[in-house]
């Protein structure tokens, strides 16, 4: 003998048993529970969909901030790096400038001493060899 519809309000014998809850239902009501759970599945997919969309926007949303970030990072660094470069470059160019003088006057400070011994006409091999490695020096 059948069981009566675990549905309240129906009289008919029960044909199925649903699995999810464990109760006996009458073929109608039954395939009013499967038409119920086929709803309740498709709102489900509906909703992983829009929580899927909504983490493919957050996803492209963090990696523009993301990329953003790494921008400015590299950008504040480049500006960091360009004024070290030009300061050194700076340096770099008054030490040769420094050095330079340094050089020409010593060569001003030679040729100032062989016009003198010229002029004097009384220059030693002596006097030529001193000026010239002092000048070195």
């Amino acid at each position: 003998m059948l069981p009566p519809c675990d549905n309240e309000t129906c009289k008919r014998k029960a044909h199925a048993l649903c699995l999810c809850c464990n109760k006996s239902f009458c073929v109608g009501h039954f395939q009013e529970r499967q038409h119920l759970l086929s709803l309740k599945l498709y709102h489900l997919v509906d909703e992983i969909n829009i929580l899927s969309d909504q983490l493919l926007v957050l996803n492209i949303e963090i990696n523009d901030k993301s990329q953003q970030k790494l921008d400015k990072c590299r950008d504040d660094a480049n500006i960091v790096i360009n004024k070290y470069d030009k300061e050194k470059c700076e340096e770099l160019q008054q030490h040769y400038i420094k050095e330079s003088d340094q050089y020409r006057q010593k060569i001003e400070e030679t040729k100032t001493k062989m016009n003198e011994l010229i002029h004097e006409q009384s220059a030693t091999s002596d006097d030529i060899f001193c000026t010239i490695n002092y000048q070195r020096y």
